[in-house]
């Protein structure tokens, strides 16, 4: 019921007013006063009543009602996304009501009245950015080794988009432990990568991008399924009232490994690149080689027999500084 509507406010203008005739006519003065007593304090009783109903929630919070008498869910609040009407702007009174209270004329959707059975737990679920962080220990790779990866996850909660057949259930969760969701799921999505990839991988370029953007995928489709998983617009298995997670809100290093393990790594890495330095020295000669003509090869081989000679001389002279040295 709806006390704006007009029918309504005439109904009760008429009522009192013909209560206070109907007084005034059988009690005189004093039935009038008696009527017009009684009505003060029951609107003053209404008043105080509806006062305390009215709470104000915060635009980046979201207020979780409970029944007051069983303690069961009822819903969030705001109920949907508030889009105010007049932004700042101040309500209009109608002119066709100039009459009506200005309780009457909220247009607040973050100013919301509560149900005469429910009751506003103290516990908000947050809008903003949240994350969860951790490090991940003894997490064997597809070669055997044992690694610990320290990470961290930012995420967004979403209450309008959870599922109705754990909606009862988040609305208790969410307002503390909403990281906690989220760090389960993203150990378990850092386990499973990370344990089917080699030690090796982990210390190749671009590794950890790659792995933040699958464990970002990865996280999100264990925190909501749809029945068509490649199908953004079909309807969720189930969803616990996240965002999406994008690649950039994860963070994942440093990797950690056994010393001894780091030290062949290092050492296979080292040795990889002094093979490819010789190999591409290789090719290089190779190929200026085979561009030598029969005269250009004439010219080597005399070079070469000139160094020879050269050798040759040297020790020559070595061996006769040596032969005079002893004489002398």
């Amino acid at each position: 019921m709806n006390p704006r509507n007009p029918l309504i406010v005439a109904a009760i203008i008429f009522f009192v007013g013909f209560s206070l005739i109907a007084a005034f006519i059988a009690f005189q003065i004093w039935g009038a006063v008696f009527m017009l007593f009684s009505l003060l304090l029951f609107s003053l009783g209404m008043w105080l009543a509806l006062r305390t109903r009215y709470v104000l929630i915060d635009e980046m919070e979201v207020g979780v009602t409970f029944n007051r008498f069983n303690n069961s869910f009822c819903r969030f609040i705001p109920e949907t996304e508030p889009k105010p009407r007049y932004g700042c702007k101040e309500p209009k009174i109608p002119l066709w009501a100039p009459f009506s209270f200005r309780w009457l004329e909220r247009q607040d959707p973050h100013y919301v009245r509560l149900k005469w059975y429910e009751t506003l737990s103290d516990k908000k679920i947050t809008k903003r950015s949240q994350s969860a962080s951790g490090k991940t220990k003894n997490i064997r790779t597809a070669d055997g080794i044992l690694v610990n990866i320290t990470w961290k996850v930012s995420f967004i909660v979403n209450v309008y988009v959870l599922t109705d057949n754990i909606r009862h259930k988040l609305a208790r969760t969410l307002p503390e432990n909403a990281d906690k969701v989220v760090k389960g799921k993203a150990e378990r999505a850092i386990k499973h990568l990370v344990e089917t990839r080699l030690a090796e991988e982990l210390y190749q370029d671009s590794t950890i991008q790659r792995l933040e953007a699958e464990i970002a995928q990865n996280v999100y489709n264990l925190l909501a399924l749809r029945e068509t998983p490649d199908d953004p617009e079909s309807d969720f298995i189930f969803n616990l009232g996240f965002q999406p997670i994008p690649e950039r809100d994860v963070s994942l290093g440093p990797i950690e490994m056994p010393i001894e393990v780091e030290k062949a790594l290092e050492t296979a890495h080292q040795r990889r690149i002094h093979t490819d330095m010789v190999t591409e020295a290789m090719n290089r000669l190779h190929e200026a080689i085979g561009r030598f003509d029969d005269n250009d090869m004439k010219r080597l081989e005399k070079l070469e027999k000139l160094r020879i000679l050269d050798e040759k001389d040297v020790e020559s002279i070595h061996l006769a500084k040596v032969f005079v040295g002893k004489q002398e």
